[in-house]
């Protein structure tokens, strides 16, 4: 308000907002003039609503104030009963800062810092395990003192316990502590459980009447005794969440209330990932919501909690509120006062005997004076402007649409290194160095940022030297603020940049949900042929020629008068067994002066003839205007002359008794039901007694057989006992004197059949012209067959769709945003890359683009609708009409998007793709491929590198001479290494070769023949970018390297000779991370020991077994630093070399050679959980899996039965995973001994359904490995991972 809103009354007058502000309590604290403060504060009166307030009162019921007294004693920590609290206090007496693992830590390092944090420890004691003692100690003599002894005891023992457990469960629990800091506050805290005199049978059987509780408890459930009543609703009020717990604990104990009282706990349901662990915490955040639910719907009628639940959170009106600590101020005493809301309610302050001040009238009096002083309606509001500065401060403050000053750059400063998102084992706040003048006394700053900070702007200074440490500090942020700001790596508002501030989602749309848009109905292709048609300057000649296997060639004449680009052959599915090949080609162009001519007359008689021969009863006789013609291919045979000939039909009974010539017999038709024509097969004749001739009679007939119904022949029909084996009906018999013969040979009826699919075919293949003439006529795309495929939904069945081609599409547009993001902006950490190209190939993103430029007007999404088929007409084609719209999907309109990018990229490669890429997204100024990766090359600083033997080990393990050393030397950089502020970590090297990676898979897969589905694709990229997989070619990838020992050369230690020996080195070892800390080392070695154990098993199953094995690998729990590593190297490469450098790593690593066994051998890919859930089928799986002293156990249900069970592991992924796989192989050993084929077809039918799902590339982490007993229940589908 000062600094923003005062200034612009100051300036503009009036101009500024008024403010309106509605509050129950509009008081600060307990002071006097509080009102008053707020009203200059906000520059607004307070004033009172008096409109209705007597109906109002009639629904307000004021609770009765009452205060109860306590006897206030001073129990010292020696009496008996405080035995526990002083074994505490020993050991934390006794604790020996010399020991502490920090400060070993620091005694050893070899930082320059290093000596300064010693001295500063060893004068505070603030180390980890030091104020968790100190903290422990704090929380159990509170609650001495306001619970009693009893619960001292039990809190030591649950915290103590609770902290043994997150040990046992998993490491990355508590990230912020080092491995020997958890040991030795471990050994501390078990030092003091076994010094613990009560035995736990006491604390395992309830209330000790020996330990007791304090005389303020007592007193409270004295209270409780007496309010207790069916209708019962309540709640404590207590100042510390440790109380909390402790006091809960006591009253569900206590036999006078435990079975009286339902007790729940609430101290806020925050989970904030900057909170730090906290041994003396006992209160779960996540069980926070269940407790206050329960208390809702009356399952609990006794809340005990802190202030949080004094306001903002809906709760049921209390018959009691009870005050066990008094109120810290006016807001607190009447916004407790307000939960006390039940008719006859009481609110209850427990005060002790001792303080004569701690009344509740004195609330009362201020709460008056408040209201008199608000409800005066002759006092007039007062507007002070404060003052404001007439000197400008300079460069002490920064005044944008936000104010940076000394005061919050640290809190800015430490906000933007937290966005930097580098997960464990990384400190992300600023480092400050102090330097004080010798001779003045004055002291200067250094702050010293992430090295996930670009080197240009990881460092600054204060400006001024200062006269205290603290100035100095806010000096120096703010310096390295202001350079933040002017490297744009901040905005205007002091904000990061991990979201554009002008953005919102694309179409009020978000990404993860099935959004649908409303989208302009499709292009109809048939207008501009129909508009031809009224003025044709030239007519498109194309000869049809259709030809299956055994059977004579049918060939046709298509009139159009314009013309077709895409001429390529596709097929009709006649049936199962037979396939017609359609080949299309343009013979001539031919100028008929008008549509009037006799020819054109003639051809649209002729078409006529041959359609009405099959749809006669949904073509009226009078129509000729059809878009599209069709002739006899019969050079020199007058059309006019065909015609005529083959008009009519003749009786079949004239055409049996003189024994006329049918070489090619037309359809029948039969007397009376001329709508249904009938094929002819040939006549006959049947045998029947004439009882009046007493004789038999010999009937003439005609063999017959029903058209099919099918009029879409575009898609194949599946072998099966549904389908006959040709597509005709069953042969019945006619009387020859029912039915006529039509003199139109029937090939030309079969022509008719397979007119709609011709007609269909073409009007995509026009559509598909005038997309290229249209939106994609700057990329120049030559194959549009591909671009056919790129706009064909899975949902149109025709045997062609977009999946594969956006499976392509998408790792091309990853790759190129991923590169033009870096080189256009090389200074941004890894976190602002991954959001922006997170936001640019969004769903919803690409969705708008696709709306932008009109493509949503040529996707496909139904086939040919055969049902009822009838011919168009021109008058119909041209016929105005209101345009319709449509929901769609925004994911089919993104896809398209993709696909139609991999159709560029297989026409043309890169530059057609970054050619399409422009097309949809202008805005983002594309770039070539190779021309940014030449930006990202020059950027790289050529400094004087310390090029040590390290460097030559490490690129003939990778296999590359780099050009700039400084790229393979940032790629082996973890963000916790902080010795080289010149150096940036692995991250964005990580984020490029992640594209690569992804592409260079893609590229191999998509191009690999016989061709493979898009679930296939999909399953072999997902395995071969797992984390794990990356993992272990990380520590297969080594070399040996030569090492030099200095040994003694006789028993007597005096001379030494050195030992030339080689060693091998894995990729792994070259990390540079923070080696002050064992925390990483400690990681890498367990990784280490791990592999060792499991290696030859895992390679065993790489190169034999006919699965990938999932289960093997995660029994290895890799940190993600390990194929980071591979990530980084590879995008290392990228930028020195180009994609072949990367091929060629990728092939020295297990990776390439893996892909081409999977490729060869038919390897399964798919997850055991998937492979399970789909021999499931429709019954619920469920992995039942239960945490012991130090691993997991699982079981897995298929329906009713437990299927496998007693599986172990070290974590509950690991587990389950594990028992998924064992039961896939009991299953599928019991289903092979039954119906193994049947199992077969349905895997393969449900493998299409697993094709839109993905196993992530990084597997799940432990977070849920918690100490609870679950039972998790699957559908039968199968779960993602």
């Amino acid at each position: 308000m000062q600094n923003f809103y005062r200034l612009e009354l100051a300036t503009s007058g009036s101009s500024a907002p008024h403010i309106l502000g509605l509050s129950a309590s509009p008081v600060i604290n307990a002071k006097t003039g509080g009102l008053r403060s707020i009203e200059q504060n906000l520059n607004a009166r307070a004033v009172t609503p008096k409109t209705h307030r007597i109906e109002m009162r009639q629904h307000v019921s004021r609770p009765i104030l009452e205060r109860r007294l306590y006897p206030k004693t001073q129990a010292q920590i020696g009496d008996e009963g405080h035995s526990a609290l002083q074994c505490l206090m020993d050991a934390y007496k006794g604790f020996e800062i010399m020991q502490d693992p920090y400060v070993k830590d620091l005694q050893q390092s070899k930082d320059p810092g290093a000596s300064k944090k010693l001295q500063k420890v060893l004068y505070s004691w603030k180390t980890y395990c030091h104020e968790q003692m100190r903290l422990l100690c704090t929380k159990a003599m509170v609650i001495c003192a306001e619970v009693g002894p009893w619960a001292v005891e039990w809190y030591l023992i649950h915290c103590i316990d609770r902290f043994n457990a997150k040990l046992e469960v998993a490491q990355d629990l508590l990230p912020e502590w080092t491995e020997n800091e958890k040991l030795f506050l471990r050994k501390h805290l078990e030092d003091v459980r076994a010094m613990l005199p009560v035995c736990m049978s006491s604390l395992e059987s309830g209330f000790s009447a020996m330990l007791g509780v304090s005389p303020k408890v007592q007193t409270l459930v004295d209270l409780l005794v007496q309010e207790a009543n069916p209708s019962f609703t309540g709640i404590i009020f207590v100042d510390q969440r440790a109380t909390v717990a402790a006091l809960a604990q006591v009253l569900c104990t206590h036999p006078e209330t435990r079975d009286s009282f339902h007790i729940g706990t609430f101290c806020g349901t925050s989970s904030s990932t900057n909170r730090k662990a906290n041994i003396a915490e006992v209160v779960e955040p996540h069980e926070q919501q269940q407790e206050l639910l329960d208390f809702r719907v009356g399952r609990k009628n006794l809340v005990i909690a802190t202030s949080v639940l004094e306001e903002g959170i809906d709760v049921p009106a209390c018959s009691i509120t009870i005050c066990f600590d008094e109120p810290k101020n006016l807001v607190s005493f009447i916004q407790r006062r307000g939960r006390a809301r039940k008719q006859n309610s009481k609110y209850v302050i427990l005060i002790p005997d001792l303080d004569s001040t701690a009344t509740p009238e004195r609330w009362l009096s201020l709460e008056k004076d408040m209201k008199e002083a608000y409800e005066d309606e002759s006092r007039e509001s007062q507007l002070m402007v404060m003052g404001q500065d007439t000197e400008e401060p300079g460069e002490r403050t920064m005044r944008l649409q936000a104010l940076l000053t000394l005061e919050n750059a640290i809190q800015h400063l430490c906000h933007f290194c937290a966005t930097l998102q580098a997960g464990n084992h990384v400190n992300l706040q600023p480092e400050f160095s102090i330097t004080e003048d010798e001779t003045t006394r004055m002291i200067t700053a250094e702050v010293i940022l992430p090295t996930l900070v670009d080197p240009s702007v990881r460092r600054a200074c204060s400006l001024k030297p200062w006269q205290t440490e603290r100035m100095a500090r806010k000096d120096a942020a703010f310096q390295a603020f202001v350079a933040l700001h002017r490297a744009g790596l901040v905005n205007d508002n002091l904000l990061p940049l991990l979201r554009r501030q002008e953005d919102t989602p694309a179409m009020n749309t978000k990404d993860g949900g099935p959004t649908r848009v409303s989208v302009a109905e499709r292009v109809d292709p048939w207008i501009p042929v129909a508009q031809a048609h009224r003025d044709p300057k030239l007519w498109f000649k194309t000869l049809i020629t259709l030809k299956a296997k055994d059977e004579e060639t049918m060939s046709m004449v298509m009139l159009l008068p314009c013309a077709v680009a895409d001429q390529s052959d596709f097929t009709l599915h006649w049936n199962e067994n037979v396939e017609y090949t359609v080949h299309i080609k343009l013979l001539a162009e031919i100028d008929w002066p008008s549509t009037e001519c006799e020819d054109i007359v003639a051809a649209k008689d002729i078409t006529h003839l041959i359609l009405r021969s099959v749809y006669r009863s949904r073509m009226p006789e009078n129509r000729r205007d059809y878009p599209a013609l069709f002739v006899p291919n019969q050079p020199g045979v007058a059309l006019r002359i065909w015609a005529d000939q083959m008009r009519g039909s003749r009786p079949a009974e004239n055409i049996r008794s003189t024994g006329s010539s049918l070489h090619s017999p037309g359809l029948v038709y039969e007397y009376g039901r001329s709508e249904s024509p009938q094929v002819f097969a040939g006549f006959d004749q049947i045998t029947v007694f004439d009882p009046e001739l007493q004789s038999d009679l010999a009937i003439p007939q005609l063999r017959v057989m029903s058209l099919p119904k099918r009029r879409n022949f575009l898609h194949r029909i599946p072998v099966s006992a549904q389908h006959r084996t040709d597509s005709q009906s069953t042969l019945r018999f006619i009387p020859v004197s029912s039915a006529s013969i039509g003199n139109l040979p029937f090939r030309y009826s079969l022509f008719a059949l397979f007119v709609p699919s011709i007609l269909h075919r073409y009007e995509l293949l026009m559509l598909v012209d005038g997309l290229c003439n249209s939106i994609l006529s700057p990329i120049g795309i030559c194959n549009r067959r591909l671009v056919l495929t790129a706009l064909t939904a899975s949902s149109v069945g025709e045997g062609i769709d977009y999946q594969s081609l956006e499976f392509l599409g998408d790792c091309i547009l990853k790759l190129c945003t991923s590169i033009q993001l870096a080189s256009q902006h090389r200074n941004w950490p890894e976190s602002y890359l991954t959001a922006e190209k997170s936001r640019t190939n969004a769903n919803s993103y690409l969705a708008k683009a696709a709306l932008r430029t009109g493509l949503d007007r040529y996707i496909i999404t139904q086939g040919l609708t055969s049902v009822k088929w009838r011919p168009r007409y021109n008058d119909e084609i041209l016929a105005p009409r209101k345009e319709s719209r449509t929901l769609r999907s925004t994911k089919v309109l993104a896809d398209v998007v993709e696909a139609l990018i991999g159709a560029s990229f297989a026409d043309g490669g890169f530059k057609k793709a970054h050619m399409c890429i422009g097309v949809f997204l202008p805005d983002e100024q594309w770039a070539p491929l190779e021309d940014n990766r030449t930006v990202l090359f020059d950027a790289v600083v050529s400094n004087a590198l310390r090029k040590g033997s390290h460097l030559g080990e490490l690129q003939r393990l990778v296999g590359h001479s780099f050009t700039k050393e400084a790229l393979l030397l940032e790629a082996v950089t973890h963000a916790s290494y902080n010795a080289d502020s010149d150096s940036l970590s692995y991250e964005r090297l990580e984020f490029i070769g992640d594209a690569v990676l992804d592409f260079l898979i893609v590229r191999r897969l998509f191009a690999y023949t016989p061709s493979l589905s898009n679930v296939q694709m999909h399953l072999i990229r997902t395995t071969l970018v797992n984390a794990d997989f990356l993992a272990f070619c990380c520590m297969e990838s080594t070399i040996d390297v030569t090492r030099i020992d200095i040994t003694p050369t006789d028993s007597s230690m005096t001379t030494f000779a050195p030992l030339t020996h080689t060693v091998p080195r894995s990729l792994w070892q070259f990390m540079r991370h923070d080696f002050s800390s064992d925390n990483i080392t400690g990681l890498q070695r367990a990784a280490q020991t791990r592999h060792a154990t499991h290696r030859a098993a895992i390679l065993y199953a790489l190169q034999h077994d006919t699965a990938h094995p999932w289960a093997l690998l995660t029994r290895m729990r890799y940190d993600k630093f390990f194929s980071d590593l591979v990530e980084s190297v590879i995008g290392a490469l990228y930028i020195d070399a180009g994609l072949d450098a990367c091929e060629q790593f990728l092939q020295r690593l297990p990776l390439f050679p893996y892909m081409l066994r999977v490729l060869k051998e038919g390897v399964d890919c798919l997850h055991p959980k998937q492979r399970l859930g789909m021999l499931a089928g429709p019954k619920k799986m469920r992995y039942d899996v239960v945490r012991e002293a130090r691993s997991f156990v699982c079981g897995v249900s298929v329906g009713e039965r437990m299927v496998v069970g007693g599986v172990r592991g070290e974590s509950r992924y690991e587990v389950e995973v594990e028992a998924a796989r064992q039961a896939v192989d009991v299953l599928r050993r019991e289903i092979e001994g039954t119906e193994h084929g049947d199992v077969e077809m349905r895997e393969a039918d449900n493998e299409d359904a697993v094709g839109s799902g993905e196993i992530d590339k990084g597997r799940e982490t432990d977070n849920d490995d918690s100490d609870m007993t679950t039972d998790r229940e699957e559908s039968g589908d199968f779960e993602m991972i």
